[in-house]
């Protein structure tokens, strides 16, 4: 499914319409700090939380 999804075409004016908002940073429990791919596998990501939290 991931190989399929890399080489999916993407039309650019879905874009269009999308306005820039900022989201961030607050200081709020819950909150994503990072966000990291591996290299070589789309399937894996790491996701650090505010609160010390470690997901995968």
């Amino acid at each position: 499914l991931a190989a399929a999804l890399a080489t999916a075409q993407v039309d650019v004016k879905l874009f269009d319409r999308l306005q820039f908002r900022a989201i961030g940073p607050a200081n709020m429990g819950g909150r994503t700090t990072d966000v990291e791919g591996v290299p070589g596998n789309p399937n894996i990501l790491y996701v650090g939380t505010g609160g010390g939290g470690l997901w995968k």
